[in-house]
């Protein structure tokens, strides 16, 4: 299938006729959380396009510490990602936008990364949605997948707020879902905190709440079996993340008090017969793999582990619908 190299969308309606968009905050994301989906949706013979939202190189102005080198190699890391796209036999775009690390540094740590979104970031902020908005208007038809930004990551922030905004925009809900981010999902209790974050409805059947330090102290457990935080965390580092999710988990929490509430609804989808291909998929980001998982069979397990749903050996991706206030019983939508 041909990709789409331009950083515009063409005036004329000449083009693929796009199903399916999704939005990806940084050039792995929709690989590594959805990829068993879009190879399905391809394997059908419909067309799927990949935005990358965050896939610009920066002006070089901010200097990201040497444990952010991974991240920092925009080229190399734009061929990873074509290869992926291609093992699904979809497109992709490439929006120029500079990531989190290349436009301040601020976000050199982990407590600037995964803060609320800054006041200074409002003119990027209303860019993106705007970017988003357009591409929309182009495929007025398409289904659009947008990521919860589980794990608060600011860039999957942003990139989350868009997919809110088209919901009080006028767009019909189901037309609008949402992904769960891939590792951070995976990490107990994060799911839970982003839902409160956001706005979200606890889902009917949610496991009760735990306590705030003993979820704090269980996605800290988490955190640390991946090697990206555990190979930069020696001891200070480590109880400052502790401290950071104990903080974090409790505003959060009391926080969710205050918010409106959107519903939604859980889809599990089934990716027994794709696994192997979201597998090959995500090995294509040589750099990511290594900075996340350290190697490709703990990527391997780690991503069975994670769509193993309940602990069954069927494989799934989880989605998540905006529905009517009162939704129906989602199927097995509990919290982590």
């Amino acid at each position: 299938m041909k990709s789409i190299h331009r950083h515009r969308l063409p005036a004329s309606d000449s083009g693929p006729d796009y199903r399916h968009i999704y939005f990806s905050p940084h050039l792995d994301d929709a690989i590594l959380s959805c990829a068993g989906r879009i190879a399905q949706q391809t394997g059908a013979g419909h067309q799927v396009l990949v935005v990358t939202i965050f896939a610009g190189s920066g002006d070089g102005a901010t200097r990201p510490p040497p444990a952010f080198a991974p991240f920092q190699d925009i080229p190399a890391r734009r061929c990873e990602d074509r290869r992926a796209l291609d093992v699904v036999a979809a497109d992709h775009r490439w929006l120029d936008f500079p990531d989190a690390i290349q436009r301040h540094r601020r976000y050199a740590s982990l407590v600037g990364i995964t803060a609320p979104i800054a006041r200074r970031e409002a003119p990027l902020r209303r860019a993106v949605t705007t970017e988003v908005a357009r591409i929309c208007r182009r495929w007025p038809t398409a289904k659009l997948y947008f990521p919860l930004a589980i794990g608060n990551h600011v860039d999957h922030q942003i990139a989350a707020a868009a997919g809110f905004t088209l919901l009080s925009g006028g767009r019909p809900e189901r037309a609008v879902t949402f992904y769960e981010d891939v590792p951070y999902v995976c990490i107990p209790h994060l799911l839970r905190q982003r839902f409160e974050l956001a706005g979200i409805a606890s889902p009917p059947g949610a496991a009760p709440t735990v306590p705030v330090c003993a979820r704090a102290r269980e996605a800290h457990a988490g955190l640390m079996s991946l090697p990206q935080f555990a190979r930069h965390a020696g001891p200070v580092a480590s109880g400052l993340l502790y401290a950071l999710l104990t903080v974090r988990f409790g505003r959060a929490h009391c926080g969710a008090r205050r918010r409106r509430w959107i519903a939604m609804q859980a889809e599990l989808a089934g990716i027994d017969g794709e696994f192997d291909t979201k597998v090959a998929a995500v090995a294509c980001y040589d750099s990511q793999v290594a900075a996340i998982y350290g190697d490709r069979d703990t990527m391997r397990r780690q991503l069975a582990d994670c769509c193993a749903t309940g602990g069954s050996n069927a494989m799934y991706e989880r989605y998540w619908h905006p529905t009517e206030p009162d939704p129906a019983p989602p199927t097995q939508a509990t919290f982590s």
